[in-house]
């Protein structure tokens, strides 16, 4: 992706997750002109407490296992501080008519460099690593397909590695929360998953995004780290 995707740019969701929120926008559309509907489009969202995928990262980590990256790291994505968010959603309802917005962090750093920082911080001995990135892609989707891994086929994408959305304040003038930047707000996220492991190991019957989410086959990439 050589430029930040606009509003203005064709949706093009490649999950159920993604196509469900394309159609609720297409529905809201309809009604432009009898409701005031602003629809704020957004990257994974990252914030103390929110695990899933991350829990898996974050483990890796505080083990001091080797941090696994696909080829050379360099590749991008986007996050947003769960508090930048809250404060966009917040002067979004303000305003008047129905728009679409996106919002991202303003700091879209490569992955080697975000997991760098966090590592560093945590001085856990942890290290990052590199994996081949085509028979890492390839093992990847065989493993989603069978069921054998949590990465669905956003996050392996390699069409989607520079994906960055062009930020909400950059049309309207929003002011920008203290942690927009991915490196931290992704440390922020780790210091609390480092406090609060025990608790989070025996929740039960909560969101997907309050606890870990299941290795599955990533298991044995974490054995061999």
């Amino acid at each position: 992706m050589g430029r930040p995707v606009c509003e203005e740019d064709t949706p093009a969701p490649v999950e159920i997750y993604g196509q469900s929120k394309w159609e609720g926008e297409k529905i809201l559309a309809a009604y432009s002109g009898r409701i005031n509907a602003v629809s704020i489009r957004c990257p994974t969202i990252v914030d103390e407490g929110r695990l899933g995928l991350l829990a898996i990262l974050f483990e890796f980590i505080e083990e001091g296992r080797k941090v696994w990256v696909v080829g050379g790291g360099r590749n991008r994505y986007q996050f947003v501080y769960g508090q930048d968010l809250v404060s966009a959603r917040i002067a979004a309802a303000e305003l008047p008519g129905s728009e679409i917005f996106n919002i991202g962090s303003d700091d879209v750093t490569p992955f080697r460099d975000v997991y760098g920082h966090v590592i560093e911080k945590a001085g856990t001995g942890a290290r990052v690593a590199s994996l081949p990135k085509m028979p890492a892609f390839v093992a990847m989707r065989i493993a989603h397909r069978l069921g054998l891994s949590p990465l669905g086929p956003y996050p392996v994408s390699d069409d989607r590695r520079g994906l960055r959305l062009r930020h909400l304040k950059d049309q309207k003038g929003f002011a920008v929360a203290p942690y927009s930047f991915d490196a931290e707000m992704l440390w922020l996220a780790y210091k609390h998953f480092q406090n609060n492991r025990k608790n989070i190991a025996a929740r039960r019957d909560v969101s997907a995004h309050r606890q870990a989410a299941k290795m599955g086959v990533i298991r044995l990439l974490k054995w061999a780290s």
